[in-house]
């Protein structure tokens, strides 16, 4: 052995980043695993749905109740109940989507759109049954949900006309095309009910007035969208914030009789979320105030000065508003 051979020396492939305790591990191990898993549903959820899209609902109904068994978290199973009640509609199983929204009725999900949809279905599938008494609470518990939404409407005066309450469901149309006339059906199932009931219009004076606003509403609806449609194929350029901003505005004071409206009324008409809202049009619609505050973004001439504000949170139309509004408005008459 050679005393004067130096000793070798390898640096050792030491652990990069902050150094954790077997606590700390145990917690991230835990979490990764979460991950993966939420990432396994989700492959899983997307297969059930292209199966349900392809009308293959026998395979998609397999994988979502694979999915139930696979969790334990009560909001995923009362999604995944719900969709199982989804497509036995979809089959007109309507006695199995009932038993399916019960299982998830009963687990009371915290999520505003999946307790909604769990009430609004159920009241839907009782409908089809004729259960019209027992579908009556559900509509009422999806529209104190989302008030906006017009499907429950629809089924409540479903649900009314079907116990005979004629007077009450016609107003329930009515309601249904006021929180959204791009939607026909309830204008319709009111038509084809003072058809069948025209006593209804002597119960109900203003009913008259009212459907013929209504009527209005939903041809100017479906012209907008004629129109959008219309552009999109030939190419043109998409509506500016501040032209669907005017649009809805158009629809509030010459459709619905609004004089002054809120920041939200607008909202609602361009039927946004409040994050679409704040994220995309907010700005746009402060810079088209009178005196509006600073950063607000550039916007055109023509849409500058619009809109005033009367009192906190309440707007209403400038004179040049109202010229601006009033040839969206005559434009949308001819364009039909």
């Amino acid at each position: 052995m050679d005393d004067d051979q130096p000793f070798g020396f390898s640096f050792p492939n030491l652990p990069k980043g902050k150094r954790v305790t077997p606590d700390e591990l145990e917690v991230l191990l835990h979490s990764r695993m979460r991950e993966k898993r939420t990432e396994f549903e989700n492959a899983i959820w997307q297969v059930a749905r292209f199966y349900s899209l392809n009308n293959q609902q026998e395979s998609a109904a397999k994988y979502i109740s694979f999915l139930i068994r696979l969790t334990d978290d009560p909001e995923r199973r009362a999604a995944y109940w719900l969709a199982l009640g989804q497509i036995m509609e979809q089959v007109n199983n309507f006695q199995g989507a009932v038993k399916y929204y019960k299982r998830a009725f009963s687990l009371e999900p915290t999520q505003s759109e999946t307790w909604y949809l769990i009430n609004n279905n159920l009241a839907y599938s009782l409908i089809q049954l004729s259960e019209f008494d027992e579908a009556e609470p559900y509509c009422r518990a999806a529209i104190e949900i989302a008030p906006r939404k017009p499907n429950a409407y629809k089924n409540l005066g479903l649900a009314l006309e079907g116990q005979a309450r004629y007077p009450e469901a016609a107003k329930v149309y009515l309601l249904a095309v006021r929180a959204n006339s791009g939607d026909p059906r309830a204008l319709h199932l009111l038509e084809a009910l003072l058809e069948q009931q025209p006593h209804v219009t002597s119960e109900v004076p203003e009913l008259f007035d009212l459907l013929e606003k209504s009527r209005d509403a939903v041809a100017l609806a479906a012209r907008v969208t004629d129109a959008a449609i219309k552009a999109q194929q030939d190419g043109s350029k998409d509506l500016t914030h501040a032209e669907k901003i005017l649009v809805a505005a158009n629809r509030i004071v010459f459709i619905e009789g609004k004089r002054e409206f809120s920041r939200d009324d607008i909202r609602r008409g361009l039927g946004i979320s409040m994050e679409e809202w704040m994220s995309a049009y907010a700005s746009s619609f402060q810079a088209m105030c009178v005196d509006e505050p600073g950063g607000a973004p550039p916007i055109g001439k023509k849409y500058r000065d619009v809109f005033r504000m009367v009192r906190p949170e309440v707007h209403t139309l400038t004179a040049h508003g109202c010229k601006v509004v009033q040839k969206i408005h005559n434009s949308l008459g001819k364009s039909g």
